[in-house]
């Protein structure tokens, strides 16, 4: 799963690259989509409405700290 990169992902698979360097987080996927939603909150687009549906769904998650995402109840 991509988490931050999609982009450059893209760009290096238009200029035909077979491989491109990665780097590896052990996350479950509650946690990867919350580190998702932060990254796109610092520089990024998003759907608001799946992002909305994700914040939802994550907020009777435990252990999971939706204060991460950089998103307040606001804003969603």
């Amino acid at each position: 799963m991509v988490i931050g990169g999609h982009q450059r992902l893209l760009a290096a698979r238009k200029r035909g690259y077979k491989t491109v360097p990665e780097g590896f987080n052990d996350l479950t996927t509650e946690r990867a989509h919350l580190f998702n939603i932060a990254l796109n909150k610092i520089s990024g687009s998003f759907d608001q409405e799946l992002q909305a549906r994700l914040l939802k769904e994550l907020q009777d998650v435990p252990d999971i700290e939706l204060s991460l995402s950089g998103f307040e109840d606001d804003d969603n």
